[in-house]
């Protein structure tokens, strides 16, 4: 079997270096590239069924591959070289479609670095719009622009390494992805298609730079006191985003946090005009000869039991912004003595399962404190 296959590639080496002399000017025997690519097609068939080790096989296989990127780079070359002929392009032709057919016949057999043929990078790409082209199809307001990146992305990533395990990845996040699509719950400036990546976690680097610009040139279009709502609303958002990247078992996503901290740092016109807001807040209360209160509580534990009190309506004030501006420069913590209400409040709206379960067996204990009364 393995001498059956080792003529065949000296067949092909003998054609390949009479094939050399012809771009050189020589001659090319009259051999036909494409009969002695069918017998090798078929030299590789007969060794799969006959094979005895699969460790065998794959190595015999490998080898024929890299024979034909090897003649496949040497061609382009020439074609570089000397400018499109006929005869090479054909010949380049015949190399990708025997790639393409014993590729197909036992891709179960090629691993991680393993290249793929130009052919192979073409499909992929046809997968991508046939992957997009129905939810661009069905949704007219749903990010196309966003999806017209993320293809450019895909394609470019396997440009840059073309190997079968980066192949083998990108269709997997296909199909990931698409087991998602389309989120219905979205939230300006984010389109079902950033919902989607959130989930996933994706992070790619252009990609994410792309989205954290859009997000905070949303955010600096709005009016001032349209601030307050609008991050009140997209933390509720990302919240959601982050229990259902958990129930998908993605524990820590960091692309939301990401998010989380592009809000943070527009979580209030003050912050913006005081880069220590905590220092500000201690010396205001310092100036009221006010002391501190120590909260036996975490900072994250702390902004769960201020959200709660506004929302039940305990105490009233114009927004929630309010009530941790008024209220957080006199408190601490055991860790931190001086606290930003604009860092406390953002953790209002991302807590952790430990600290929702610390604020409500402190408000349990209460109830009961109150019933002993």
């Amino acid at each position: 079997m393995v001498k059956d296959l080792t003529e065949k590639l000296k067949a092909l080496n003998g054609w390949y270096d009479s094939a050399s002399m012809c771009a050189d000017g020589g001659a090319l025997e009259d051999t036909s590239l494409s009969e002695i690519l069918a017998q090798t097609a078929r030299s590789i068939q007969r060794m799969y069924f006959l094979r005895k080790k699969e460790n065998q096989f794959e190595r015999e296989f490998r080898k024929v591959r890299n024979t034909i990127f090897y003649m496949l780079g040497n061609l382009s070359k020439e074609v570089e070289r000397t400018g499109v002929k006929e005869k090479l392009i054909e010949w380049i032709n015949l190399f990708e479609a025997f790639l393409a057919e014993i590729d197909e016949r036992f891709s179960q057999h090629l691993n991680g670095e393993d290249p793929l043929s130009t052919r192979m990078l073409t499909a992929f790409r046809r997968e991508l719009d046939e992957s997009f082209q129905h939810a661009q199809e069905d949704l007219p307001n749903n990010g196309g622009d966003t999806i017209d990146l993320l293809k450019m992305i895909l394609s470019k990533q396997l440009e840059q390494n073309p190997s079968y395990k980066m192949l083998k990845g990108l269709r997997d996040f296909m199909e990931r992805f698409k087991q998602h699509a389309p989120q219905t719950i979205h939230h300006p400036p984010l389109t079902w298609v950033d919902a989607n990546l959130i989930l996933l976690d994706y992070r790619d680097g252009l990609y994410l730079s792309r989205l954290l610009e859009r997000v905070k040139r949303g955010i600096e279009k709005l009016a001032p006191n349209e601030r307050d709502p609008f991050m009140e609303s997209f933390g509720k958002y990302l919240l959601k985003l982050k229990k259902t990247s958990r129930l998908n078992g993605i524990r820590k996503n960091r692309t939301i946090g990401l998010l989380e901290q592009v809000i943070e740092r527009y979580i209030s016109p003050e912050d913006n005009k005081e880069p220590d807001i905590g220092l500000h807040d201690g010396a205001r209360a310092k100036q009221r000869c006010m002391e501190k209160i120590t909260c036996n509580l975490s900072a994250d534990q702390l902004a769960l039991i201020l959200r709660a009190m506004d929302e039940s309506r305990l105490v009233g004030a114009k927004s929630m912004n309010a009530v941790f501006r008024q209220i957080i420069p006199f408190l601490s913590t055991d860790r931190k003595e001086n606290l930003s209400y604009g860092a406390v409040r953002s953790k209002a709206y991302s807590p952790e399962d430990r600290d929702r379960q610390v604020a409500v067996g402190l408000l349990q204990k209460m109830i009961e404190k109150i019933q002993s009364y």
